[in-house]
């Protein structure tokens, strides 16, 4: 019998995470050329991911549900910070403060959740991020 950790390659770690649909497809396409290149180990590849904003606003979501809130946080403060996706913004806002909620950063979680109602008053989110922000 064969040690399988032995053989696992960082291909097979990317195979891996496209297939989990954690990371945002065009973005996680245009950048697994560049890991393999770089020869990093595969337990890297996904603190780098999550640096360099590859996660959806949703995904990252997932991470806060699961008890990672800085993990969460980061990539959707970095989603912010890419070319307008104004079709998650009210999501990202929600999110975001969510997260930092979870970190017990009160005042910049007050902060995502004041432009969340600001923005986008007609938003069906504006409701959950009331609750929110009545508990902070």
């Amino acid at each position: 019998m064969t040690d399988s950790t032995a053989t696992f390659t960082a291909e097979d770690y990317f195979n891996l995470l496209a297939r989990s649909g954690l990371f945002n497809e065009r973005l996680f396409a245009e950048q697994k050329a560049k890991y393999l290149e770089s020869g990093e180990q595969p337990k890297a590849i996904l603190q780098t991911m999550v640096s360099e904003h590859l996660l959806t606003p949703f995904q990252a979501k997932q991470l806060n549900e699961k008890g990672d809130p800085e993990s969460a946080a980061t990539a959707l403060r970095r989603f912010l910070t890419t070319p307008p996706h104004p079709e998650y913004l009210d999501d990202t806002y929600l999110l975001l403060g969510a997260a930092l909620y979870n970190m017990k950063d009160y005042p910049e979680s007050i902060k995502y959740l004041n432009q969340l109602q600001l923005e986008f008053p007609e938003s069906n989110l504006t409701e959950r991020g009331k609750l929110l922000l009545a508990r902070t």
